[in-house]
């Protein structure tokens, strides 16, 4: 259903057609770093993540899934409550709750299963939510698209980050390893829809990513970028 929205989003970014947007006055830079990202992606992190999807079996790879998107149910009930959700707040605490125990650590959602929503609110959205404009569109090396915003609420959004919760350094790495490979292979039909679809890659990303962010394409209008009552997921 997610890989399905975000590619909904991005099909509706391209007939909108790709333009020059007043978001991404650093544009020249922000090419830049997409180029890095796409050639170290292109180099490295695409060709693992395909033999991981390969190699290992999908209810594995959902169970690896599940245990790394586990620790964001945290902080996204934090979120909640500082956006005055009471009841995302009580629904992520349940999720978190009963994945970590019943769910073994978070590798089989037995939340979802119990029909208890995840609501995937970070630190960017409370800052939204409390009117705090995204600012320009950036692009980060390695993480990828963001806003001055998300790059403010950065430092506490990666708290609902797996690696976090471990300490050892050598298993840190494998973890780092192993949860960037696990999102990486989620979104490789979404790559392929990009790669055939995509006259300028670069403004499809873009587009897409500040359309599902909800952010207006003009600064004048961001009085309007304020979440409705059911946020959308990342």
């Amino acid at each position: 259903m997610k890989s399905q929205r975000r590619t909904l989003v991005l099909v509706c970014a391209v007939l909108s057609g790709c333009a020059h947007s007043p978001r991404d006055p650093f544009e020249p830079w922000n090419r830049a770093t997409f180029a890095l990202n796409e050639a170290l992606d292109d180099a490295i992190v695409h060709p693992v993540a395909t033999h991981y999807s390969r190699i290992v079996p999908e209810p594995v790879r959902r169970g690896i899934a599940n245990m790394s998107a586990n620790p964001g149910d945290a902080t996204s009930a934090i979120n909640g409550l500082l956006q005055g959700h009471l009841d995302y707040f009580l629904d992520d605490v349940t999720r978190f709750g009963v994945n970590t125990s019943i769910g073994l650590l978070g590798f089989f959602d037995v939340a979802s299963e119990m029909s208890i929503e995840s609501h995937h609110l970070n630190f960017s959205r409370t800052l939204r939510t409390w009117g705090v404009p995204a600012g320009p569109y950036i692009v980060l090396p390695l993480l990828g698209p963001s806003t001055l915003r998300s790059v403010v609420a950065l430092p506490l959004d990666s708290q609902g980050s797996v690696v976090r919760w471990v300490h050892a350094p050598a298993a840190r790495l494998v973890v780092a390893g192993l949860d960037t490979t696990s999102r990486r292979a989620q979104l490789l039909p979404l790559t392929r829809i990009v790669d055939d679809m995509a006259l300028d890659k670069y403004l499809l990303v873009r587009d897409g990513f500040l359309q599902r962010e909800g952010v207006p394409s003009e600064p004048s209008e961001e009085r309007s970028d304020t979440p409705q009552n059911t946020p959308t997921g990342p």
